[in-house]
C-alpha cells in the first residue's frame, strides 16, 4: 500500500509539537529511493488527565429505603451505608469527599461520603445535584450524607478510636432528618442515639495523658446547624469541594471535576472554568492570605446560623458575601468578656475587643462559639483569627494644619494606593488635591484650602493597601481630628 504507520519507542506527550523526517533510505516497491528527505510537523491532541471517579454505582433513595424518616434503624450496620461495618467499607454508591475548610469538631478525624440516588445511566434531573457556582446546592430526594468521627487516642502511635457516624437524609420536600450512631467499645457496630450523650476519653500524649470530652449530638441538636435557612446540607458546595482529593484509584483530582465526570451535576460543568470557581482554604494553607483563610473558617464554623434569616444575629458569615458586606468589621456587639468600653465583632488590631476571637477562644457555654458540641479550643483556628485581626491595616493618627494633613498608618503602605488622592475624602468642603508618601508608614495630604484651626474634620480613607506579601486593604475608615494652628 501507499500508507505507512510509525511506532515511536515511547508514548507521545499531549499538546506537544513534533517534527518527523523520512530519509532517502525509504524506497518504493520498485526500489526507487526518495529523492530527498521529507519533514513535517504535527501537534498531538490535548492530554486528558485521569479522573478520580469514572462511574456511579446505582442505589435507591434513602440508601435503598433503609433509612426512612421516623424509622431510622437501631444499628449502623442496618442502614446499608457500609457493606462491612466492622471494617468501615462503604457501599460502592457512596462517593467519598472532603471539604476545604472543615468545621471544628474538637480535633476529631472526619471522613465523609454522599449517596445520590440513581438507577444507572442515563441520569435524569432527579438523579443529579442541582449545581450553583455560589451558595447552596440542591439535592434529589433520598440523597444521604454520611460523616464518620474518630479520635486519635494515642498521639505517639496515631491509634484511633471510632466515636460516631452521623447520617443525614435529604427528603423529597427539601427538608432533612438525621441520626447519630455511637460506636460500641469493641468497634464492631454503632447504636442509634436519638437523645445524644457526652463521654470522656483518655488520650496518650508524648508527655503523659489528657482527657478528651466528646458530645454525641441528639437529633434535635443536629438540626440546629443543619437548619432550613442553611438549606440543611452544609459541607458539599462549590467553594468547599473545589479542591483536590485522593481517590481510591490512586488519582488525585479536583472534586468538582471528578463529580462532573460521573454526571453528578445539573447542569453539567465546563471543565475549563472549574478552577475559576470560588474556593475556600484550610487554616494552615499558607498559599493564601490570613484574611482568605479566616473568612473560610468563619464560613465553616459560623455561617450555618450567621446569615440573612438565620439564628445568628448581626453578621453574615458566608464566604461568598464580600467582606465589606458581611457586617463583621467595626460592628458593635455585646461585651461578653466584661472588658469594658465599645466592643465589636472584629476591631482591627485589637483582639481583646474583637468578640469573634473571644468566642472562638472560649469553652464557656455562655461565651463560646459554635455553641454546641465544643469542649476544646481550636488553637490553630484561634491563632489564625488573631493573625488576621492583628495584621489589619489601620490608621494610628491623623493631624492637620494649614493646607496639609498627615496620616500615620499602622504599617508600611503601598506607594501607588497610598498616594492616590481619590482614596482620601475630607469633609467641611475641603478637597484632597495631592498625596505624598513621606516615609513607609506616613502619607502627607495637600488640601484645596487651609484648615481652620480648632475645627474638627473627618477624613475618610479607602482602598489603601499595605506592602505585606498578601496585601491588606484598609477597611473604610473615618478618622476625626482637630486642625492645629
Amino acid at each position: 500500500g501507499s500508507a505507512a504507520t510509525f511506532m515511536p519507542t515511547s508514548s507521545l506527550a499531549g499538546s506537544t509539537t513534533y517534527t518527523a523526517t523520512i530519509t532517502t533510505g525509504a524506497k518504493d516497491l520498485a526500489q526507487n529511493a526518495l529523492a530527498e528527505p521529507f519533514s513535517w510537523s504535527f501537534t498531538t491532541a490535548n492530554a486528558t488527565a485521569a479522573y478520580g471517579l469514572t462511574a456511579r454505582a446505582p442505589i435507591g433513595p434513602y440508601l435503598n429505603n433503609r433509612v426512612p424518616e421516623g424509622a431510622m434503624p437501631l444499628l449502623l450496620s442496618q442502614t446499608g451505608a457500609f457493606t462491612n461495618t466492622a471494617t468501615l467499607t462503604p457501599d460502592p454508591a457512596l462517593v467519598p469527599y472532603d471539604v476545604n475548610s472543615p468545621l471544628w469538631s474538637d480535633g476529631t478525624v472526619k471522613t465523609r461520603w454522599i449517596a445520590v440516588p440513581n438507577d444507572g445511566a442515563p441520569y435524569g434531573a432527579n438523579e443529579r445535584i442541582g449545581f450553583a457556582p455560589t451558595g447552596a446546592w440542591t439535592f434529589p430526594g433520598g440523597t444521604v450524607l454520611v460523616k464518620h468521627f474518630s479520635l486519635v487516642v494515642n498521639e505517639i502511635t496515631g491509634e484511633q478510636q471510632r466515636l460516631e457516624t452521623r447520617i443525614l437524609a435529604s427528603d423529597a420536600t427539601g427538608n432533612a432528618y438525621g441520626m447519630t450512631y455511637k460506636w460500641r467499645d469493641d468497634q464492631s457496630d454503632a447504636d442509634a442515639l436519638p437523645n445524644g450523650t457526652i463521654e470522656s476519653y483518655t488520650v496518650t500524649t508524648a508527655t503523659g495523658t489528657r482527657t478528651q470530652t466528646h458530645t454525641y449530638p441528639s437529633t434535635g441538636q443536629c438540626m440546629v446547624c443543619h437548619n432550613p435557612t442553611a438549606v440543611f446540607v452544609l459541607g458539599p458546595k462549590t467553594n468547599q469541594l473545589n479542591g483536590p482529593f485522593l481517590y481510591s484509584n490512586g488519582v488525585t483530582d479536583n472534586q468538582l471535576r471528578a463529580w462532573n465526570n460521573v454526571e453528578l451535576f445539573n447542569p453539567a460543568l465546563n471543565e475549563a472554568v472549574i478552577n475559576g470557581y470560588e474556593r475556600m482554604y484550610a487554616v494552615n494553607d499558607a498559599s493564601v492570605s490570613s484574611e482568605t483563610r479566616a473568612r473560610s473558617y468563619i464560613d465553616a464554623n459560623c455561617a450555618h446560623c450567621h446569615r440573612p434569616g438565620g439564628e445568628g444575629p448581626v453578621f453574615d458569615g458566608r464566604y461568598e458575601t464580600p467582606l465589606e458586606n458581611q457586617n463583621i468589621i467595626w460592628t458593635l456587639t455585646a461585651d461578653i468578656t466584661g472588658i469594658g468600653g465599645d466592643v465589636y465583632i472584629v476591631q482591627p488590631r485589637d483582639v481583646p475587643h474583637s468578640m469573634l476571637y473571644q468566642r472562638a477562644n472560649s469553652v464557656d457555654p455562655a461565651v463560646m462559639m459554635p455553641p454546641l458540641a465544643k469542649h476544646h479550643v481550636d488553637t490553630a483556628g484561634v491563632a489564625l483569627l488573631g493573625e488576621w485581626i492583628n495584621n489589619m491595616l489601620t490608621i494610628n493618627s491623623v493631624t492637620g494644619s494649614g493646607s496639609q494633613v498627615v496620616v500615620e498608618f499602622s504599617q508600611a503602605v503601598d506607594a501607588t494606593t497610598a498616594t492616590t488622592a481619590a482614596n482620601y475624602v475630607l469633609d467641611g468642603g475641603v478637597t484632597i488635591t495631592g498625596a505624598v508618601l513621606t516615609n513607609p508608614t506616613t502619607v502627607t495630604l495637600t488640601t484645596s484650602a487651609s484648615l481652620t484651626a480648632g475645627t474638627s474634620y473627618t477624613l475618610t480613607v479607602s482602598n489603601v493597601q499595605d506592602t505585606a506579601p498578601f496585601t491588606n486593604t484598609i477597611w473604610l475608615t473615618d478618622y476625626t481630628f482637630t486642625a492645629g494652628p
